[in-house]
């Protein structure tokens, strides 16, 4: 009895040593800009936290995308496509979260977005102003 007691002990003190570290790295961590080739961009927004660190670093991005289902839910995960005005394709990678800012040269652009084998395509003029694009699937 004693032996089975010191074993429960030990299992149950293992799965909150297991679920401590996942938890500790389960952080996503600091955001960071990236860039695919000479276009800068930000994504995250996962949570209040994100979004307010996104908000501090969106300044100089003239870009926002805006991904979420349409009953208002957002989502991650996202394949982001941008062609310029010849159909050629200039930036491509995926949302890590709902928020998705890009630095692009003035100009006009075709944006695809897919999720889950559907794909939504808008086209945008960047000018001096910024542009906020929703994209709802």
């Amino acid at each position: 009895m004693k032996k089975q007691k010191k074993i429960i002990h030990i299992g149950l003190a293992l799965i909150f040593v297991c679920f401590g570290y996942f938890q500790a790295n389960s952080s996503s961590g600091p955001i960071e800009e990236k860039n695919f080739g000479k276009i800068k961009y930000l994504t995250g927004g996962v949570g209040s936290d994100e979004r307010e660190e996104l908000k501090s670093m969106a300044m100089g991005y003239n870009l926002k995308l805006i991904f979420a289902k349409k009953n208002g839910n957002y989502l991650a995960g996202i394949g982001v496509a941008i062609y310029d005005s010849e159909g050629g394709l200039i930036f491509d990678a995926t949302s890590e979260g709902p928020w998705f800012f890009v630095k692009m040269p003035a100009g006009k652009y075709k944006i695809s977005s897919t999720y889950a084998d559907y794909t939504i395509t808008k086209n945008v003029k960047i000018d001096l102003k910024s542009k906020r694009i929703f994209f709802h699937f």
